[in-house]
């Protein structure tokens, strides 16, 4: 399937199930080392990415966004991520907003992982993700996208 699609037309959002788990760290590992491998090729990282079967942590996902350079590609990757998330809190969210660098990507990815979160109703929660803003304008939108968040 080309990336092309996936930007296109990416998953549709199905809740989390409590029975699942992460990738197992060998796995995980090996998946890693396929990535990197293909460092200068984007468009083949962001398909490995799509083909990996299992699910993932947000420290995981976080060091699968870090693995992009570009910009546009961290994106595709919180994209191809999203669904294949295990539950997580807004701290653990916060890792892999911080593996986005420009602020409004951030907010975008932050659309894409909510789902995910499973303390956005918490004052403590959002404090994690407010706080991943450096912009006043950027900390009231990720508020207002916690809000969208159904309370689980």
């Amino acid at each position: 399937m080309p990336i092309d699609w996936i930007a296109k037309n990416p998953r549709p959002n199905n809740p989390n199930e409590a029975n699942q788990v992460s990738m197992s760290d060998a796995d995980f590992s090996n998946l890693m080392s396929l990535i990197i491998h293909n460092r200068d090729n984007y468009e083949e990282k962001l398909e490995i990415l799509l083909q990996a079967k299992g699910f993932f942590s947000a420290e995981q996902a976080s060091q699968l966004v870090a693995t992009f350079a570009r910009p546009k590609d961290k994106i595709k990757a919180v994209m191809i991520l999203e669904p294949k998330l295990i539950s997580m809190t807004c701290q653990q969210a916060s890792h892999i907003l911080a593996a986005v660098l420009i602020p409004e990507d951030k907010l975008e990815a932050l659309e894409y992982i909510k789902r995910a979160i499973n303390d956005a109703n918490t004052q403590e929660g959002q404090d994690y993700i407010v706080n991943s803003f450096t912009f006043e304008d950027h900390k009231r939108i990720a508020a207002k996208i916690l809000k969208s968040v159904v309370a689980k």
